[in-house]
């Protein structure tokens, strides 16, 4: 997304002090409040859509509780950005921030993982011949679900942490 790519630096190097607010805030408006909105849609749709595809073979069994795993995972990880960790970047750090921030990579990896099983599970957000125009929707939902979550987690891990994380001696 061009979005981040005007806050793209080398991997490793953080942002300068007065570009942290502008890309928490970027953080913030591009990724957590779509992320608010999209996965609960996204929840609703495919839970209607399990309902009345429950004997059909070809819906992926068990979509709907992997999306509501993924949202709960993704709302308990922005809270502690928003009430823990982007406080602190906001006032220049303060405490370290190394056992927050490995904690919030973690999270990346357990919610990569969790994205990987979506993308699996759904044929890589490909919706069979057969299927509804609402499942087609769906799964365009997922993709583009899926494709922001990976930008959010880059700009975090590449972009905005590196900055706040202890350099080797």
């Amino acid at each position: 997304m061009p979005a981040d790519e005007s806050f793209a630096l080398p991997v490793g190097q953080g942002p300068a002090p007065a570009d942290v607010g502008a890309l928490i805030d970027l953080v913030l408006t591009r990724f957590h409040a779509p992320h608010r909105k999209q996965g609960p849609q996204l929840l609703g749709a495919a839970q209607r859509l399990e309902a009345g595809h429950a004997e059909d073979p070809s819906w992926p069994k068990g979509l709907s509780a992997l999306i509501e795993r993924i949202n709960g995972r993704l709302a308990a990880h922005m809270a502690k950005e928003e009430i823990v960790v982007f406080p602190r970047m906001r006032r220049g750090g303060g405490a370290p921030l190394d056992r927050p921030l490995a904690v919030l990579h973690a999270e990346h990896e357990d919610l990569e993982r969790d994205m990987g099983a979506l993308r699996e599970m759904t044929n890589a957000f490909t919706a069979p011949n057969s299927a509804s125009a609402e499942w087609r929707e769906l799964y365009a939902g997922l993709a583009q679900f899926a494709e922001d979550l990976a930008q959010h987690t880059r700009l975090e891990d590449e972009v905005l942490f590196p900055g706040f994380e202890a350099r080797p001696k």
